[in-house]
């Protein structure tokens, strides 16, 4: 067993969280695929002042791994052995229309990297179908005192999405054009990447990816709450060891 808490204040529209937090914001979504959830610990603005566009800040100052109790600096994924006890962010998300949104987020590791996520959402009834995009771009570098090296990771993804009645179908393609892996904080989900899944990530240097994906609902059979899927994701032109390698995965749930 662990307990947080955390103190909230609301003024207006506004929500501001102090404490040990559970964030679910693009470049810092806390994962929660085990018994015990990570959780951090910082402070957390939510400006909901302005019709149509949301703007959110914050800082982490230390995280509560899954496996371990109690709090410690925060480590970088893809770089394990480099840690640091301060994770700023700065977001704002424009609804343009009911059917689209675009979205800037600005996070900084203190002296491991920098990251700039540029994010777009689509939606469009087209018929008897609902067809979706989520189109991303993420640009890391290394920051401060570069404690994991020179980065440069250029993640491109784009998800692409048809539904119809029950049925939904998702295409996804990903590719990291910079010469590092991935950074981002260790144990947390990846929103922003279409092939980021269960196990694997394909945000290795150069990695190429693609996603194909069947959902299947069986509410409309007398079944509410029961839900299929079944999905394939590949990935190549990267090295190891200086040879060419690949990876793929797939998962039924």
């Amino acid at each position: 067993s662990e307990a947080t808490g955390a103190l909230k204040m609301k003024v207006s529209k506004s929500e501001l969280k102090v404490g040990g937090l559970f964030p679910k914001i693009p470049l810092v979504s806390a994962g929660d695929a085990r018994l015990l959830p990570q959780f951090f610990e910082g402070t957390m603005l939510s400006v909901r002042e302005f019709n149509n566009v949301d703007i959110d800040l914050g800082q982490m100052r230390a995280v509560n791994y899954r496996e371990f109790s109690g709090s410690r600096k925060m480590q970088t994924g893809n770089y394990l052995s480099v840690e640091s006890d301060r994770f700023n962010y700065l977001g704002g998300t424009w609804q343009i229309t009911p059917n689209a949104s675009v979205g800037v987020w600005e996070g900084e590791l203190k002296d491991v990297y920098r990251q700039t996520l540029y994010t777009t959402t689509l939606n469009q009834p087209l018929g008897a179908w609902k067809l979706g995009a989520v189109v991303n771009y993420l640009a890391s570098s290394e920051t401060g005192e570069e404690l994991a090296g020179k980065l440069d990771s250029r993640m491109a993804s784009t998800l692409l999405s048809a539904n119809l009645g029950p049925q939904t179908f998702r295409l996804g393609l990903q590719y990291n054009a910079g010469d590092s892996a991935l950074p981002f904080l260790h144990d947390t989900d990846l929103p922003g990447l279409a092939n980021a899944v269960q196990v694997l990530r394909f945000d290795r240097a150069q990695e190429r990816s693609w996603q194909a994906r069947y959902d299947f609902d069986f509410a409309g059979f007398g079944l509410p709450g029961l839900v299929a899927m079944a999905r394939y994701v590949h990935g190549d032109n990267f090295k190891i060891a200086g040879q060419d390698g690949q990876e793929w995965e797939r998962n039924i749930d």
